[in-house]
């Protein structure tokens, strides 16, 4: 009976190993699987539109003022829409590779649409003089690449990450999944939290004070209807647990992130 019961034990047991061996090979399968060339294409095409759209639009929201100027800015030229246009786009694509391949190559065509119009529409380096009379136009072209630079090396930080997280939020159990989306919301507010946490002008309420509060609470409050909207698709309950502690361990390690790279940011002087 002993040897019986320990016989059984241990097909389980290799039953149990073998259905893991499986299931990682499944898995690994689908990370590495080859795309038809037409959906390549397509993936392609789709993030080198929405990237020239996106720096178009951040493009135009800087020429608006007040607090309109403000608003817009938050929903075109900020952690949260940007990181959101990644997201979205990483949805959509069917292997891990192919969803951080192209957030990070969104994220830099945006970055190279908006500052090739800044270079060739505004100009806005253009004009400024030296005490000695000269020309700054040389010094002002250095500042552009520099901020060009810069987003560029963020894009490429951020761009894989993003992408996991679409990937793993789509194809992952439900609780991966409510991680995961949790995770997207200290990502995208980020920016807000930082304004709100380090750029204390706005505790006087005048007018540069309210346009930033504008923005910051227009970025938190976007923030997380996204993630509730995105784990309502997946099926989950917004008010999980593993939603709500990934969410407020995101917030403190995006906030203390984006003010590492406000601080590299200024030490560069863009």
């Amino acid at each position: 009976m002993k040897s019986t019961a320990h016989a059984k034990v241990g097909a389980n047991r290799r039953g149990k190993r073998d259905r893991i061996h499986e299931r990682s090979n499944m898995t690994a399968q689908v990370r590495n699987a080859r795309l038809p060339v037409d959906t390549v294409r397509r993936n392609a095409l789709a993030a080198l539109l929405l990237s020239v759209a996106l720096g178009t639009a951040a493009f135009l929201a800087d020429a608006a003022t007040g607090i309109l100027g403000s608003a817009l800015l938050a929903l075109t030229s900020s952690g949260f829409s940007w990181g959101l246009a990644a997201l979205l786009i990483g949805f959509r694509q069917q292997t891990q590779r192919g969803a951080a391949a192209t957030c990070t190559a969104l994220l830099l065509g945006a970055t190279a649409s908006y500052y090739l119009l800044v270079l060739g529409v505004s100009q806005r380096w253009r004009g400024g003089h030296l005490d000695a009379g000269t020309s700054a136009d040389i010094l002002g072209l250095l500042s552009v690449g520099r901020a060009a630079a810069f987003w560029a090396v963020a894009s490429l930080c951020a761009g894989p990450i993003i992408g996991f997280i679409a990937w793993r939020v789509r194809s992952g159990s439900d609780r991966e999944s409510a991680a995961f989306a949790g995770l997207a919301f200290g990502l995208f507010s980020a920016e807000g939290l930082h304004t709100l946490a380090f750029k204390t002008a706005w505790i006087l309420l005048d007018d540069f004070g309210v346009r930033l509060l504008v923005s910051a609470i227009l970025t938190i409050s976007l923030s997380a209807l996204t993630v509730a909207y995105i784990v309502r698709l997946r099926g989950i309950s917004a008010t999980s647990r593993a939603v709500i502690i990934s969410a407020g361990f995101s917030a403190i390690l995006g906030l203390a992130l984006w003010r590492l790279a406000e601080l590299a940011r200024m030490a560069i002087s863009v």
